[in-house]
């Protein structure tokens, strides 16, 4: 009998910790995605400096349907360089989550987005 209880309770535990190592599995997934996106969004902003207004939001369709986003541009006290702070969101049970990125760019810099970098490496090896 008490072999029994020692067992029940062995295999509760065991039960407790593989659903709290799901759970922080899960959330390291989430983190890393949302990272990915406002890495992605950020890149996109960047390249758009010129027109980019000084708040915008937006989802990411189809290829994260649960993620959402929102950005804010500002100037800065250095002539030509703003700020760029990208929030991406989700909902993870009851609770909503974030990740939050910030960068300055200049305004007479030009970036190109990583993925027509990517593109144009394509094209040359192409050729």
């Amino acid at each position: 009998m008490v072999a029994l209880v020692i067992l029940a309770l062995g295999i509760v535990g065991l039960m407790r910790a593989v659903s709290q190592g799901m759970a922080a599995t899960a959330q390291i997934r989430d983190v890393t995605t949302a990272t990915t996106l406002a890495q992605m969004k950020m890149e996109e902003l960047a390249s758009h400096i010129a027109d980019l207004p000084a708040e915008s939001r937006g989802d990411f369709g189809d290829e994260a349907p649960e993620f959402s986003w929102r950005a804010v541009a500002e100037e800065t006290d250095i002539a030509g360089l703003k700020k760029i702070t990208v929030f991406v969101f989700w909902q993870r049970g009851n609770r909503q989550q974030s990740v939050t990125l910030e960068t300055c760019v200049s305004e007479n810099m030009q970036v190109t987005p990583l993925e027509e970098m990517e593109d144009s490496r394509t094209v040359a090896s192409d050729q």
